[in-house]
């Protein structure tokens, strides 16, 4: 499958590559051959970009899994006025990671608010607290609440949302895309016990980053 919204920017890319394979039949010169290798690799880029495979998501209703692919760059306790006292995940996304996100339990969106912000680059911790980003808090039934933030960074500057504020969803449906890739941070419950270390690959929907006992 590919992303919804990177459709578009394949088609434009591959017609741009269509014109080019054009010209270069009638005008067959060694720089216009190389063009036409450049654009049809391009085609194949852009759709490796915005793929969107199928998961397999764990239902067991006590295992959260990661919001993203990509991997741990920071774990820290800290106190959040929606989760409390909350265990603070933030995952790095690669460029040539999936960009779409998934919902990491069960639960509805009961707010969902856009920050404005600065675009630095994503790999900054600061970037977390200082550039544009998507913050969503999930109520997932009785005292079990977290919250997920996508974060814009300074190539991936757009957020995408698939869901938003009363929406009802189910663990690994998808929430969200960040085309082009950047950060999304995760605020879990204090007693969660978190199942993934730094520097660990995840990938959304399907890597188990905590138990809620």
């Amino acid at each position: 499958m590919i992303v919804k919204d990177g459709k578009i920017i394949i088609l434009q890319v591959l017609a741009i590559a269509i014109i080019v394979v054009v010209f270069t039949l009638f005008f067959p010169f060694k720089f216009m051959q190389i063009l036409s290798m450049i654009g049809g690799l391009l085609v194949l880029l852009i759709i490796f970009l915005f793929r969107d495979p199928a998961r397999k998501i764990e239902r067991d209703k006590n295992i959260v899994v990661s919001p993203a692919d990509g991997r741990v760059v920071a774990y820290n306790e800290i106190s959040d006025s929606f989760v409390g006292n909350a265990k603070f995940l933030s995952i790095r996304m690669s460029i040539f990671d999936v960009c779409v996100n998934r919902m990491p339990a069960d639960g509805e969106i009961v707010s969902d608010e856009y920050i404005p912000g600065e675009l630095i680059p994503s790999y900054k911790a600061a970037a977390s607290f200082v550039n544009k980003r998507r913050r969503i808090n999930i109520d997932g039934g009785g005292e079990f609440r977290y919250g997920v933030t996508q974060i814009a960074g300074m190539v991936a500057r757009k957020i995408v949302p698939y869901l938003s504020k009363g929406d009802h969803a189910k663990k690994g449906d998808k929430f969200g895309a960040i085309p082009f890739a950047s950060k999304v941070d995760i605020l879990l419950p204090a007693d969660i016990v978190v199942q993934v270390t730094l520097n660990q690959k995840l990938k959304a929907g399907k890597t188990v980053i905590g138990i809620y006992k």
